[in-house]
C-alpha cells in the first residue's frame, strides 16, 4: 500500500486505485466521495474531536441497547447505522454526527414512553382482573411502580426490563386462572350433559356452578383443583356404571321403533359409535355421540319415556305424531 491511499467516507475502508466501489462496505465512491489519508491509526484527529466522537458512540450504543431491550414490544427503536459508525470514527468533524444521534435518542425515547404509557394502562388492568379473582398482585404492582419512576428519571433500559419481567409474571398467573376457568365450566358443562341423559351425576349443576365458582371467584386454585379431581373421579365411576345400561335401553327402544316403521338408521349409527367409545374407556366421546340421537323424539328423555332413570319431565312427542295415539 503507498503512502497515500484512497479511504472511503462511509467505512474508512481502503479503495483500489482506479476502484469505484468500496471492498468493504460496498458502497459507490467516486474522486469526490474519497479522499487522501494516511495509513489506518495514522490519521491526526484532535483530542476534542476524540471526546465527541467516543460520546456518539456512547449513545449509539445506548441506542442498539434499548433496541435489543424492547424485543417483542410494539415499538420501533431508530439506531445509528453500522456504516455511519464507522464513518464517524474517520471525520475530522463528527458535529453533525452528534446531533443526528441525539435526534435519534430524543425520537427513541418519545416512542418507547408512549408504548410504555400503553403497557402500564394494559397490565394494571390484567393485574386489576387477577385481583379480582382474590389473587395476591401486590408485588406485580409495586414493580409497575418501580418501572415507571425508572422510565420517568430516563432510565430506559431498567423500566424495559422491567416491564417485560412484569408481564412474564403476570401471564403465568393468567394462565393459571384460565386453565382454572377452563377445567370448571368443563365439569359443569360434563355434569349438566349427563343430567340431559337422564344419569345420575354426582352433585347436580345447578348447585355445582355456583359453588366452584365461589372458590376461584377467592383465589382458592389449589382447592379448586381438588375439588374437581374428586369430582372428576366420581363422575367417571358413575358414567362407567351408568353408561352401558342407558346404551341397552336406547338399543332396545330402537328396535322396537324399527319394528313400528320409523327410520332410526342415523339413530342406531350414533348408538354403535357411542358403545364403541365405552369400549374404549372414552366416557366423554360416548356422552357426544348419545346427545344426537332420539332428536325427532325431543331427545333422549322424549325417546325412552317420561319415567325413564334421571327424566325430570314428560315425553316429547315425535314430530307429526299425534299426542293422544
Amino acid at each position: 500500500m503507498t503512502e497515500l491511499t484512497r479511504r472511503c467516507v462511509h467505512c474508512g475502508g481502503d479503495i483500489a486505485e482506479n476502484g469505484e466501489v468500496c471492498t468493504v462496505c460496498e458502497m459507490p465512491v467516486s474522486d469526490e466521495a474519497a479522499r487522501l489519508a494516511k495509513g489506518p491509526g495514522e490519521l491526526n484527529i484532535s483530542t476534542a474531536t476524540r471526546e465527541v466522537q467516543t460520546e456518539i458512540e456512547r449513545r449509539a450504543a445506548k441506542l442498539r441497547a434499548w433496541g435489543e431491550a424492547v424485543g417483542p414490544m410494539p415499538v420501533d427503536v431508530p439506531v445509528l447505522p453500522s456504516w455511519a459508525g464507522a464513518t464517524v470514527r474517520y471525520d475530522d468533524d463528527p458535529g453533525p454526527w452528534l446531533e443526528l444521534v441525539r435526534d435519534l435518542e430524543r425520537i427513541g425515547t418519545r416512542r418507547i414512553s408512549e408504548m410504555l404509557s400503553v403497557t402500564e394502562r394494559k397490565l394494571r388492568a390484567r393485574v386489576a382482573r387477577l385481583e379480582a379473582y382474590s389473587m395476591d398482585s401486590h408485588r406485580e404492582r409495586e414493580e409497575i411502580d418501580q418501572a415507571v419512576h425508572a422510565a420517568d428519571t430516563g432510565d430506559i433500559a431498567t423500566a424495559l426490563d422491567g416491564f417485560r419481567r412484569i408481564d412474564k409474571v403476570v401471564a403465568v398467573k393468567e394462565q393459571q386462572l384460565d386453565q382454572a376457568r377452563g377445567d370448571l365450566e368443563h365439569m359443569v358443562t360434563l355434569v349438566t350433559d349427563m343430567e340431559a341423559l337422564t344419569l345420575q351425576p354426582p352433585e347436580r349443576g345447578e348447585l355445582l356452578g355456583p359453588r366452584l365458582e365461589e372458590l376461584l371467584r377467592h383465589g382458592d386454585l389449589h382447592g379448586l383443583h381438588s375439588e374437581l379431581t374428586s369430582i372428576r373421579t366420581r363422575t367417571e365411576a358413575a358414567l362407567h356404571e351408568e353408561l352401558p345400561s342407558l346404551v341397552s335401553r336406547l338399543g332396545d327402544r330402537l328396535l322396537l321403533e324399527r319394528a313400528r316403521g320409523n327410520r332410526v338408521d342415523r339413530d342406531v349409527t350414533e348408538l354403535a359409535r357411542a358403545a364403541r367409545a365405552i369400549a374404549r374407556n372414552r366416557m366423554e366421546d360416548a356422552m357426544n355421540h348419545l346427545r344426537r340421537i332420539g332428536s325427532t323424539y325431543g331427545g333422549i328423555v322424549g325417546l325412552l319415556g317420561p319415567h325413564s332413570p334421571g327424566s325430570n319431565g314428560p315425553r316429547a312427542a315425535p314430530r307429526g305424531a299425534s299426542r293422544t295415539a
